[in-house]
């Protein structure tokens, strides 16, 4: 019989077959979520056992802890396990956040795309999540635990305590006749949330006799009436909308950077248009009328 035993088990090696021995996965350590958040490098990536509190929905939501409470990680779930997937399903449900340990991939601010201006990726950091508005982010590959946040928890303090998270929103755009006439700067709006939409809006930036600043105005208004937050939102808080223009001069219309920070400011960024000259019903880049004049060349006849 032992003979036998071992002849079995010398079989596969005769036979050129490898055998493997399954092994389990190492348990990533357990880091406090704001050690996590504040020694965040752009572009790092490592395997982490986080907790905190989980909210806003179940997909994609965010992770938040009582030590740092103003700092905010975007969350996106791949599971590879569905242990715990329900009971996180159906607390979100009822009561919209919940204490969680989650196990994943913790990703540091983004790097900036290479082909940006040197003078924008100086200042810019891409975001995560809607609007880029996170500086770090969380992939959970399994739910370890998920308990009910008590009544004194600081995440239950009212919006007076705590910036809001934002939901949805259209994204911001400069405004063409500003953006043509270099008009920059910023607009300081009072927002007010009832049931989780913004529902009256008060500028509190002084109009200091700069030109074109209603051209700034309005957009940033009418883009706030898009905002949505979860339905118990409630309560005041100002947020400041600030434009500004760099990098090289284009001749072709471009999108605006967009940058939403955790305090729900947002800086939008465009790069310079290249002035224009009117020849009737033609329009010539300042370039080309330079070296008009300069050769005494008739100017081109309307088609």
């Amino acid at each position: 019989m032992k003979a036998q035993r071992k002849i079995l088990w010398l079989l596969p090696l005769l036979l050129g077959v490898n055998v493997q021995v399954c092994t389990a996965a190492p348990t990533p350590e357990k880091v406090p979520l704001c050690d996590l958040q504040r020694t965040a490098k752009q572009g790092e990536q490592r395997s982490v056992r986080v907790d905190g509190v989980y909210s806003d929905g179940f997909e994609m939501g965010v992770l938040t802890d009582a030590a740092c409470p103003s700092e905010h990680t975007w969350v996106e779930l791949d599971l590879q396990s569905i242990t715990n997937k329900e009971m996180l399903r159906s607390m979100l449900d009822t009561a919209g956040k919940a204490e969680v340990v989650f196990e994943g991939e913790f990703y540091g601010p983004g790097v900036p795309d290479p082909k940006l201006p040197e003078a924008i990726k100086k200042s810019y950091q891409p975001g995560w999540g809607h609007l880029g508005a996170f500086r770090t982010k969380l992939v959970v590959h399994a739910i370890q635990s998920v308990e009910p946040v008590p009544a004194d928890h600081p995440a239950s303090a009212d919006l007076s305590q705590q910036v809001p998270i934002l939901q949805a929103a259209e994204q911001p755009k400069y405004p063409p006749i500003a953006k043509a006439a270099h008009i920059t700067g910023k607009v300081i709006v009072r927002v007010t949330v009832k049931d989780g939409l913004v529902v009256r809006t008060d500028i509190l930036s002084v109009n200091d006799g700069k030109a074109g600043q209603r051209f700034l105005e309005t957009p940033t208004v009418e883009n706030l009436k898009t905002w949505r937050f979860a339905a118990d939102v409630n309560g005041e808080f100002p947020v400041t909308y600030s434009y500004s223009i760099a990098g090289d001069e284009t001749d072709n219309l471009t999108n605006p950077r967009v940058e939403m920070l955790p305090s729900l400011d947002v800086n939008i960024t465009a790069r310079p248009v290249k002035p224009t000259v009117n020849y009737g019903a033609q329009s010539v880049p300042a370039t080309e009328t330079l070296a008009h004049e300069s050769g005494h060349a008739d100017p081109p006849k309307p088609q």
